[in-house]
């Protein structure tokens, strides 16, 4: 597994409280749950990473799912 850095693990962190695993959700909702300064870097890193995975919608919204 990637080895995350601090500001990755805090996105990660302030996540994993309202979104556990197998849960989706749009793009700015995520954003929302965080208030770090890097989180556009940083959850670019998690979804290269593997922890979330894009969801393909009809709407063509911009939605995650967490798999890790």
């Amino acid at each position: 597994m990637k080895r995350l850095t601090p500001a990755q693990i805090f996105v990660l962190n302030n996540i994993s409280k309202f979104m556990p695993v197998g849960n989706t959700m749009k793009y700015d909702n995520i954003k929302s749950l965080t208030e770090s300064k890097s989180f556009d870097g940083s959850f670019n890193a998690l979804f290269n990473a593997g922890y979330f995975q894009r969801v393909h919608t009809n709407d063509f919204s911009n939605q995650f799912i967490r798999v890790k």
